[in-house]
């Protein structure tokens, strides 16, 4: 739902008393162009041309409280906040009494508004679909195995949860947990390659297993195109396992999902240094990161937590803070420009991130 380029229509030219008493300096400013016509894409992107970046916090609760008195008419609007409570509250899986899907049926319809396949070329989407079946997995069941090269399967967990094993050293060795959403064996249906883990049910659990074939694979993907479905795979699990991203709108999940580049990098390598001047931000997609402020490791960061994103809110572009890989680590690079324009179409996204970006600045000053 894109709210961020509609004129805003205010209702009466009469404010409430209580609504400009509650309103701080800032928002009478943003108020004052939103008044004029501006639409909130135009009064970021006007503020960049000026020199500075629009309080995304402040711009949000000015509009939470231009809802809360009622003075717009716009019903997008209304419903976009609203949409935001409900995420706010609890998750709600979109596929929770989904069975078995048939094309044209309205679960088919359901099934292709899961955020991987809604990221798809819609007759790939479709496709895969036409060779899927919705499969019930019993707690402790075995979904796949490691080392599999036979079963070219794609698995989508719609409801319940699944453990990740690797292999230990006398032991299997527990990775990582799965939850709704997540997409898993991608790397064994696109590229053909051994399964890497074991995927168990830790409970019952609702999964739509897609099956590959080498006619689908040959008139749908090369090996580039593959390639890149994995990765577009690997950045749609990271958001959806990231506190900040896995609630934003469907739309602001897409944008961010095509709006970088992959960058590998290797165990023990510098990704940036402190005080360097900013080329923009990175998500965790695979691996891990340190964090190293006056020679002291602050903190790890993981799949689904973003880094370097302070320099463009908090520190006039230089980077706050050394990070290295601690492990070989894939992850995706969002340039300032790509970051900006984000920001400027996803307000509830904007806001966020400057909340964290803010939390973090807090905690490495106190410490």
């Amino acid at each position: 739902m894109q709210i961020e380029n509609e004129i805003i229509q205010f209702s009466s030219s009469i404010r409430p008393a209580e609504f400009k008493s509650s309103l701080s300096s800032l928002q009478i400013q943003y108020l004052a162009q939103i008044e004029s016509q501006s639409t909130i894409q135009e009064l970021v992107l006007n503020g960049l041309k000026n020199g500075w970046l629009v309080n995304f916090q402040e711009l949000y609760g000015l509009f939470e409280k231009i809802i809360q008195y009622r003075l717009i008419t716009n019903k997008n609007i209304y419903d976009y906040f609203s949409e935001m409570r409900t995420r706010e509250v609890a998750s709600i899986s979109p596929s929770s009494s989904i069975a078995k899907p048939t094309i044209g049926d309205k679960k088919n319809s359901d099934l292709m508004k899961l955020p991987f396949l809604r990221s798809l070329e819609p007759a790939v989407a479709q496709k895969l679909l036409e060779n899927s079946e919705v499969l019930v997995y019993n707690a402790e069941s075995v979904i796949c195995r490691r080392g599999d090269v036979f079963s070219r399967y794609l698995y989508v967990l719609l409801s319940g949860q699944a453990a990740v094993y690797g292999e230990g050293q006398h032991t299997k060795r527990f990775v990582k947990l799965l939850n709704e959403n997540s997409v898993f064996g991608e790397m064994g249906f696109f590229l053909g390659v051994p399964r890497t883990a074991d995927i168990v049910a830790t409970k019952q659990s609702k999964i739509l297993v897609i099956t590959g074939h080498s006619r689908f694979m040959d008139e749908y993907l090369n090996t580039n195109k593959a390639q890149t479905l994995v990765h577009r795979f690997w950045i749609q699990q990271a958001l959806l396992s990231s506190e900040v991203f896995k609630n934003i709108p469907s739309d602001s999940m897409d944008e961010l999902t095509s709006g970088g580049q992959i960058v590998n990098i290797a165990e023990k390598r510098i990704l940036f240094n402190e005080g360097e001047p900013t080329n923009g931000a990175y998500i965790v997609l695979q691996g891990q990161c340190s964090v190293m402020s006056n020679n002291k490791v602050i903190a790890q960061v993981s799949q689904g937590q973003m880094l370097g994103e302070m320099s463009l809110f908090q520190t006039q572009g230089k980077r706050s803070a050394t990070v290295f890989s601690t492990k070989d680590s894939v992850l995706m690079h969002i340039s300032i420009q790509k970051f900006y324009q984000l920001l400027s179409q996803n307000l509830y996204l904007a806001q966020a991130l400057q909340q964290l970006s803010q939390k973090r600045f807090e905690e490495n000053q106190n410490g």
